[in-house]
């Protein structure tokens, strides 16, 4: 998968932590954070996404795999059960302007009902980024799959 994003001038997007950019051009309404996200939207009922970035990188020893690990482990946490339990739908590398993510795609039950989510993980030498995207359901819907197109595509991470 290759996306290519349009974004050249920076100036209307939402500047996340460092160097990092979400141009929310969907007009996703913005949510209060969370303990481990930063920075939330919605973007319907039913549709949410939000980031994780952590100034930890490439040089701290950590890796794209590692942290699809980590993102199946915390969702088993969060869904109070076992890794083998999570609903793991694939895990695949694509390019978002040459810069290399490994897209996670997860199902967990929360309080008794599904979600699903789109986990896009970079990691440089000295940031990790988490761009998530997220719905209620047990599967990869198109909907789902489209948003986080949009997602990656209004998605800015530094060189």
């Amino acid at each position: 998968w290759r996306y290519k994003s349009q974004i050249s001038d920076l100036s209307n997007c939402d500047e996340l932590k460092l160097g990092t950019y979400f141009c929310n051009k969907g007009n996703w309404d913005i949510v209060p954070q969370s303990i481990q996200a930063e920075f939330q939207y919605q973007v319907d009922d039913r549709h949410y996404a939000f980031f994780i970035i952590e100034g930890l990188g490439e040089s701290d020893g950590v890796t794209r795999e590692f942290m699809a690990e980590i993102a199946i482990t915390n969702a088993a946490q969060g869904a109070n059960t076992t890794e083998e339990n999570v609903k793991q739908h694939f895990s695949k590398d694509i390019s978002v302007d040459n810069k290399k993510f490994r897209t996670v795609a997860y199902t967990v039950k929360l309080g008794g009902i599904s979600f699903t989510f789109l986990n896009n993980i970079y990691v440089s030498d000295t940031i990790t980024t988490q761009a998530i995207v997220y719905g209620v359901g047990p599967s990869v819907t198109e909907k789902l799959a489209r948003l986080n197109e949009t997602l990656l595509e209004n998605f800015v991470v530094p060189d």
